[in-house]
């Protein structure tokens, strides 16, 4: 603008100075004198050109403050309506687990209603039998004759002694309801045996269970070693399921070292992971699929489901030794880490040429160049690559990963 203005200017210049002088006045005289009015009127033009330029770059910083503080403003808004809605899920989700455990509850209650029941009911009928047992003893047997009648008492307890027991003012066993613990099925012809702690039962798998209450239950791999503390998924898909990894809350740090990550860390009836050795013996013993349960902060739910399952062991840094045949809503986005080795921060693994997959993902997984699942990476409410996320679906609330025998 500042050249065009100069140009028109400087035309207007020519033009007066080529048209002749008046005959009043020499050209000695008019030269000068517009000379002059061409020079001041230029700097004026200059000048109002330099104010307008500024007045155009403060309206510029003002509109783009403007729109920063329209963007903040903005941010702030979704915050304000992403941050209820994400407590409403959270809210939603523990009120399903309490809805969960209530009936779990009330369904173990009724359990042992029955058994004290059941065992009331005997302890009549065994004081019943002493007192039709005493109507054949003769009346001056029953108060003269002590000795007959010690006789007649020690007949009643040699001949009944685990009812004797059974009739003793009952003890609630002591152990969390909430995650039932199943415990020894030995009973007598006669009556039925009131669980304890003492005496815990072991199945072969979860699927073996002969209960549909889920809970923390002991399997035996063999019949040689020694049993494994896991949790049963007993409703969702049929049921069966030994549930290997589950978080929800973000209450447990899975940003762990190899030792914790192959013991296993976290509370059964919590946020957990059962923990590689384990996964590994149970694996290996016979084949097991596996299924993924996702749920997103804005409710999204999403599964995936492999029909074979198996890790190695620690010489073979437990790796991903076979993974089936996807199906599901989630999408295959696992086995890209079919046969990858297990990596944590504290173990490299993976095969990335210039990256620590477990540093850049902050968690630990099978990593082959990296990956596109990261279940174990941090919980957060974020599409960032260290958070829980299952390819794009980024950021997520839950998870949960559950093996089966077949």
């Amino acid at each position: 603008m500042k050249l065009t203005i100069c140009f028109i200017v400087f035309s207007v210049a020519l033009y007066v100075g080529a048209s002749e002088p008046s005959p009043c006045e020499s050209k000695e005289q008019v030269n000068p004198s517009v000379n002059d009015v061409l020079e001041n009127g230029l700097k004026f033009l200059v000048a109002k050109f330099e104010a307008m330029e500024g007045m155009f770059l403060e309206t510029r910083l003002e509109l783009h403050a403007h729109r920063q503080d329209r963007a903040r403003m903005q941010s702030l808004q979704e915050k304000i309506f992403d941050d209820p809605l994400w407590s409403l899920h959270r809210l939603n989700d523990r009120m399903d687990r309490l809805d969960h455990d209530v009936g779990r509850n009330l369904s173990v209650l009724d359990k042992r209603s029955w058994q004290i029941s059941e065992q009331l009911t005997t302890c009549a009928s065994n004081d019943q039998f002493r007192d039709k047992l005493f109507d054949f003893v003769p009346k001056k047997n029953r108060s003269t004759d002590k000795l007959g009648q010690e006789g007649t008492v020690a007949f009643y307890t040699s001949t009944n002694n685990s009812k004797k027991q059974l009739c003793a003012t009952p003890k609630v066993p002591e152990q969390n309801i909430a995650m039932p613990t199943e415990v020894s099925d030995t009973k007598t012809p006669t009556t039925p045996t009131i669980p304890t702690t003492t005496e815990l039962a072991s199945f072969t798998s979860c699927k073996d269970v002969p209960s549909n209450v889920s809970g923390i239950y002991h399997i035996r791999v063999k019949n040689d070693s020694e049993p494994i503390r896991v949790y049963c998924e007993q409703n969702a898909y049929d049921g069966g399921w030994i549930v290997i990894q589950h978080r929800y809350d973000g209450t447990v740090d899975f940003y762990r070292g190899w030792n914790e990550y192959r013991d296993g860390f976290g509370d059964l009836g919590k946020e957990f992971w059962l923990g590689l050795e384990k996964i590994h013996q149970i694996t290996t013993g016979r084949r097991h699929e596996l299924v993924v349960e996702l749920k997103h902060f804005n409710g999204t739910h999403q599964s995936a489901r492999y029909d074979a399952f198996e890790i190695g062991s620690e010489k073979e840094q437990y790796a991903l030794k076979d993974l089936g045949k996807y199906n599901g809503t989630a999408g295959d986005h696992m086995t890209w880490n079919r046969g990858m080795m297990f990596t944590t921060k504290d173990r490299e693994n993976d095969r990335h040429p210039g990256l620590q997959c477990a540093h850049y993902h902050g968690g630990a997984w099978w990593y082959n160049r990296c990956t596109y699942v990261n279940l174990n990476g941090r919980y957060m409410k974020a599409k960032d690559m260290e958070s829980m996320h299952w390819n794009t679906l980024q950021g997520l609330l839950f998870s949960r990963m559950m093996i089966r025998n077949k």
